[in-house]
């Protein structure tokens, strides 16, 4: 009986390795892949600066692949410098995208820029094509420092003249 019963405690010492040798096999493995999400989640360093830096310059792509956006701007009636009369108006076109809402806020600004400089053309500079070509650079020049003014620092990209009548 003696011999029966140290049969028995072999068996269930065996159990009992056997046992532990399991818990260790399934334990181990989950204590690495514990540790190692840990490290990737919370300790690994972040590229943030190359992720911020891929989506700024895919944020610029997209913004370059929109059209640009046509706001109608001021239309003006004024005497030109030799008493010849003008009448204008313009169509504005924005950066890609942007919604020109200060465009609105600083109309009577523009439209006083744009008496100003037609004021100081004559009827003569102002027929020939080269003479629009200057006065449409100096409008635009002149509207995008109103414009820089502004909180949202829009951009006039272009200026098209819808109605242009001299007499």
């Amino acid at each position: 009986m003696a011999a029966a019963k140290s049969d028995k405690d072999d068996k269930s010492d065996e159990k009992k390795k056997g046992g532990k040798k399991k818990l260790v096999i399934i334990v181990l493995p989950v204590l690495l892949l514990a540790g190692a999400a840990a490290y990737f989640l919370v300790l690994s360093p972040k590229p943030a600066q190359a992720t911020s830096a891929k989506a700024k310059a895919a944020a610029a792509k997209a913004l370059a692949a929109l059209p640009p956006v046509l706001v109608s701007g001021p239309s003006v009636t004024t005497n030109l410098s030799d008493g010849h009369v003008v009448e204008a108006s313009v169509q504005l076109s924005f950066i890609h995208g942007t919604l020109p809402a200060t465009v609105t806020a600083v109309s009577a600004q523009m439209k006083s820029a744009m008496i100003q400089a037609l004021a100081a053309w004559t009827y003569p500079a102002l027929l020939a094509p080269s003479g629009r070509t200057k006065l449409k650079a100096e409008l635009i020049a002149d509207l995008n420092a109103i414009l820089a003014t502004q909180p949202t620092k829009e951009k006039i990209l272009n200026l098209y003249f819808t109605n242009f009548i001299m007499q």
